[in-house]
């Protein structure tokens, strides 16, 4: 029971001194700021036609000036791929892939004619299970950092900002490796 109340009390601390610090931390500098690292979001899809228009419609909002999304399309047997292709103007491109992870096959890597969606990026591939997917998408992710994700998870707007915040904050001797 000691050691429980050990670890409160220190989280607590941590906790307090967390959101001091992040009161007077400027997030709409970062916003702004072409030196904020880049990111890129991947979420593995599979059989997701119903939501997928709208799931990719809200990673596209998040607030955040150097960020990719990267939509994984796992062998869907549904028209997940058509109906991303149709919405947002996908061609194939040909796109070079480094194979950094060994993944099932990648059959194409797409990216939308529109400019307003030059952040999307779909990469579909043969069916190899969530994990698979991922790697793919770090294949394909040009970013420094990346975050892996569910594609029908909601992400507030401001997820991206909160993200970044240790690894600028962070001192050569306190190194980050993730948030």
């Amino acid at each position: 029971m000691g050691s429980y109340l050990v670890m409160a009390v220190l989280a607590y601390r941590q906790m307090t001194d967390y959101l001091v610090k992040d009161k007077f931390f400027d997030y709409d500098e970062i916003v702004k700021s072409p030196l904020a690292p880049g990111v890129s979001i991947i979420a593995p899809a599979f059989n997701e036609s119903l939501s997928i228009v709208e799931n990719i419609r809200s990673l596209l909002a998040l607030h955040y000036s150097n960020f990719e999304v990267i939509i994984v399309n796992d062998g869907s047997k549904d028209d997940t791929l058509a109906r991303a292709i149709e919405e947002f103007h996908l061609v194939k491109t040909s796109f070079y892939l480094d194979e950094k992870i060994y993944t099932k096959k990648v059959r194409a890597v797409y990216k939308s004619m529109n400019p307003a969606f030059s952040k999307l990026v779909i990469v579909d591939k043969e069916n190899g299970g969530k994990a698979d997917a991922l790697n793919a998408g770090i294949n394909v992710s040009t970013k420094t950092l990346f975050a892996a994700i569910d594609v029908d998870c909601v992400l507030d707007v401001r997820s991206i900002l909160k993200m970044v915040r240790p690894f600028i904050t962070s001192s050569v001797s306190k190194r980050v490796i993730a948030t």
